[in-house]
């Protein structure tokens, strides 16, 4: 077929249009992310995506783990949240977990369950075993080990934090419960995997519980947490915090509250220890549900695409994580 004959069947040019352009979008999608089959043992059965910048450091990357919320997968968040585009800015290697719809049909993490939120198995050994594979295969600095996760992932993140906080510099949790509570929204998920898995009595060995025995300091915890979320709530921020200042030796009363870049709907507030050390950052946002709050745009301080689980509110919380963290500036 002459390209003159094909100009007259516009049906089969757009068709072959089409196919180009899937082609395309999926070479494009298919380069964001890398799937790594082995990387370990695997206990926890879950999967493993990779996204290395496009300028990896040398020596001494900064690593980090991004953990999504259930129903969502890893090249959605990958997609959406913008932390790619601040990877390649900062030279840093991100790792993204994935639930499997055989250990959770809702593709939540089952931060509920004891054999997976203990040192050593199931899906937190998992994760951890991501990190080492990380390390072992790319030049990342261990003393810039991060995690960030959303709603489950939130929880499990802070759980990683809480079982390896040997290994984790810091981390953030965007609209994510204490580790073992059940209260409020959270009660139904309880009720829908019909669990009635081993409770501590207090808070703080709620925490001590992913890491039998342990008496150290855990890392740095940033809580994000949105006024207008009714799945996870404000007070939900308030054991959460109390439970990560208690682990650190602090009480849960701010040290210092302000706003950020003076904005009247991102208030910050600092929780530090006896010691000086800063334990918990908390950041409270105005009118914000459970959702990711970006900032659209091409500056560092920008990025990310609006979908299901983020939205634009003129906030890029993937740069103020990073900068929190001494990343950026």
């Amino acid at each position: 077929m002459t390209f003159n004959q094909q100009s007259r069947n516009p049906l089969l040019f757009f068709n072959l249009l089409m196919v180009v352009c899937f082609l395309l979008i999926s070479n494009y999608l298919s380069a964001q992310i890398e799937q790594v089959e082995k990387f370990g043992s695997n206990p926890g059965e879950l999967r493993c995506y990779i996204y290395k910048p496009k300028t990896l450091l040398n020596s001494d990357a900064p690593l980090l783990m991004v953990l999504h919320g259930c129903s969502q997968t890893a090249e959605e968040v990958s997609n959406q949240s913008g932390w790619n585009k601040l990877a390649d800015s900062l030279g840093m290697l991100v790792v993204y977990p994935q639930q499997h719809l055989m250990n959770n049909p809702s593709r939540c993490f089952n931060w509920f369950r004891k054999e997976d939120i203990t040192r050593g198995g199931g899906e937190v050994e998992s994760l951890h075993q991501m990190i080492q594979y990380c390390m072992a295969h790319y030049p990342i600095d261990n003393k810039r080990v991060f995690v960030f996760g959303l709603s489950a992932g939130a929880v499990m993140g802070t759980i990683l934090m809480a079982a390896y906080p040997e290994e984790i510099t810091a981390g953030c949790s965007l609209a994510g419960p204490a580790i073992g509570t059940w209260e409020g929204s959270l009660s139904q998920m309880k009720d829908l995997y019909d669990t009635d898995e081993y409770v501590p009595q207090s808070q703080l060995e709620k925490l001590r519980a992913c890491y039998p025995g342990y008496t150290g300091t855990y890392p740095l915890l940033l809580t994000v947490q949105g006024s207008n979320d009714v799945l996870v709530t404000i007070e939900d921020q308030t054991k959460q915090i109390t439970q990560w200042t208690a682990a650190n030796g602090s009480d849960a009363v701010p040290d210092k509250i302000e706003l950020i870049n003076n904005d009247p709907n991102v208030e910050r507030s600092v929780y530090t220890n006896s010691q000086g050390r800063t334990v918990v950052i908390a950041y409270q946002i105005s009118g914000m549900g459970h959702v990711l709050p970006i900032n659209t745009g091409n500056r560092i301080d920008e990025g990310g695409k609006t979908g299901l689980f983020s939205k634009e509110l003129n906030f890029h919380l993937p740069y103020w994580v990073m900068r929190e963290f001494g990343m950026v500036k």
